[in-house]
């Protein structure tokens, strides 16, 4: 994922904003072991005081799954893109405003090579545009947010004017609806969303249109917009750079904010926020978490859920790693007699002759997060022969269960002699 905190010198939510997003994904994690549980040196009231000391958000806006984003992702993070343009439009008055917001008197996000049918190419003039591109011809990004301001919108491709004549719509517009809509619903509706180009306007050059289908568009579409070549510098492209779903936030009407209006960390995720930066700062953390689902560790409990959220790890990695189900579940059952993953063979047997569920039952728990919509999770219980040989085949005969949900799934009670939904 890449974040681009501004373009232009004289948008500065932006800046801030990935900084502190990048400030709580490192607190957050060091407030967890590898296996994000909370770390025993800030159980104690002495140990909170400590940490109160060293970290900047409150230990109420910590959770396990924020530590997990930070393990399973690539997050790239370059706060003033236009570092030039952000510097001169604070520390120097005798340019125009025009060439202090530019990087010497360049528009950063006109200097893309996208929306050229025709020469002269003008694009890759600034060192901004020129180092963006490296990072995209070296990385496979899946997501960028771009921060601009000037107005409240969250939108998506297409904002280029060969696009807008011919009112298209992208290959991905309905996934990056989606995305644009949820991230609006963590903003409090603040946001307007659709395409750049029917809410904001189109531009010659911008960074999203190349970002998102620099690499594909000439060979798919009748006109080609890219050129290979800007003046005398060269574009640089692989096959799979610049496929990276885009999203042009303007995060605010002011472009420079006061101070005093940007927020307080205090209520990052207070219901009603709608303070620059705490908004901000939750759309990074959306859109990180929507690039993969994410899951928990099946735990057994017996007769009551688990904790929410505890041992997360990445989905690809469920169902080959049992060690806490193991570990915690079973021990948590070795003196009930009356269990069916009792040691006893007979013992979940004795008083049901018909195979019939007994009063005591096991919770077999996990958590689906991330993504767009979760339709079906499962989880394979033969497994747990391998694990536990000792236990009694009668136990086994349940082989999969599984949960449909909206964006999260949670296991449901089963029985070890029938599999329910």
């Amino acid at each position: 994922m890449f974040l681009s905190g501004e373009l232009h010198g004289d948008e500065r939510v932006g800046p801030t904003a990935v900084i502190e997003y990048a400030i709580f994904l490192l607190q957050n994690r060091a407030y967890y072991d590898s296996t994000y549980r909370t770390i025993t040196q800030f159980s104690s009231s002495e140990g909170k005081a400590s940490l109160r000391e060293r970290v900047h958000f409150a230990e109420s806006t910590f959770h396990p799954h924020y530590a997990s984003i930070l393990d399973s992702r690539d997050i790239f993070i370059m706060p003033m893109t236009n570092a030039w343009g952000y510097y001169f439009k604070q520390y120097v008055t005798f340019l125009s405003y025009s060439e202090r917001r530019t990087e010497r008197g360049i528009d950063v996000n006109r200097d893309f090579p996208f929306d050229y049918t025709s020469p002269p190419y003008n694009c890759f003039q600034s060192e901004s545009s020129r180092a963006v591109q490296e990072l995209y011809y070296h990385n496979m990004f899946m997501a960028t947010i771009t921060f601009h301001g000037g107005m409240q919108s969250i939108t998506y491709e297409w904002g280029d004017g060969y696009n807008k004549q011919l009112r298209a719509k992208s290959p991905d517009h309905f996934a990056m609806k989606s995305v644009s809509e949820l991230l609006n619903q963590f903003s409090n509706h603040a946001y307007l969303v659709g395409t750049t180009n029917d809410v904001v306007y189109p531009v010659r050059g911008g960074m999203e249109e190349w970002g998102y289908a620099g690499s594909w568009f000439n060979t798919t579409n009748a006109v080609a917009t890219v050129p290979s070549t800007c003046r005398t510098y060269p574009v640089r492209m692989t096959q799979l750079s610049n496929r990276c779903m885009t999203l042009l936030v303007e995060a605010t009407n002011v472009k420079t904010p006061r101070e005093a209006t940007l927020g307080d960390r205090e209520q990052l995720f207070a219901r009603g926020d709608k303070t620059p930066v705490n908004t901000l700062l939750r759309q990074c953390l959306l859109l990180s978490d929507v690039l993969r689902p994410s899951g928990s560790r099946p735990e057994v409990v017996n007769g009551s859920e688990g904790d929410d959220g505890v041992n997360r790890v990445d989905s690809d990695e469920l169902g080959n790693d049992y060690g806490n189900l193991s570990n915690s579940g079973y021990s948590s059952q070795s003196n009930n007699d009356n269990n069916y993953l009792s040691n006893n063979d007979n013992s979940s047997q004795s008083n049901n002759d018909n195979n019939q569920p007994s009063n005591n039952y096991n919770i077999i728990h996990w958590n689906v997060d991330g993504c767009f919509h979760v339709d079906w999770t499962e989880v394979g219980m033969k497994q747990f022969y391998h694990i536990a040989p000792h236990l009694p085949l009668s136990s086994l005969t349940g082989e999969t269960l599984g949960s449909e949900g909206d964006t999260r799934a949670e296991g449901r009670r089963i029985h070890p002699t029938r599999t329910t939904g």
